[in-house]
């Protein structure tokens, strides 16, 4: 988010909380299929995804969907004797970094809308 206070920064922090919203999604699956024989857990390029988001700031078409062309079987190294590969360990520390993630990104938004309405406002609210 190199560019916080242009004009594409709304454009950029929406799509930031697409990309966490989709990888709760993800982990969320993954959580629901932990007894599951065979199930392979999946997960997304989490930073390439910002990073192409973060590029993509002044680009006014970004595609809030584009997250989920990145989706990929999770390279957990930990294979159960049913086939499964969900670790809930690394789950729950990727759904704890994600509610961060998303929590910031928030704060940024509410931080960007308060400096624009001091903008227009001139300061007096």
């Amino acid at each position: 988010m190199s560019d916080i206070l242009g004009p594409g920064a709304p454009a950029a922090l929406q799509k930031a909380l697409d990309i966490a919203a989709y990888r709760e999604q993800v982990i969320a699956s993954n959580v629901a299929n932990i007894d599951t024989p065979g199930y392979r857990a999946k997960e997304i390029d989490f930073k390439g995804e910002l990073r192409r988001a973060a590029a993509g700031a002044a680009d006014a078409s970004i595609e809030p969907a584009r997250a989920g062309s990145t989706l990929r079987e999770a390279a957990t190294g930990r294979l159960r004797g049913d086939g499964n590969t969900v670790d809930i360990d690394r789950e729950m520390l990727n759904l704890g970094a994600t509610a961060g993630f998303y929590t910031a990104s928030v704060e940024m938004i509410k931080k960007y809308v308060a400096m624009m309405r001091a903008a227009i406002t001139d300061g007096r609210s």
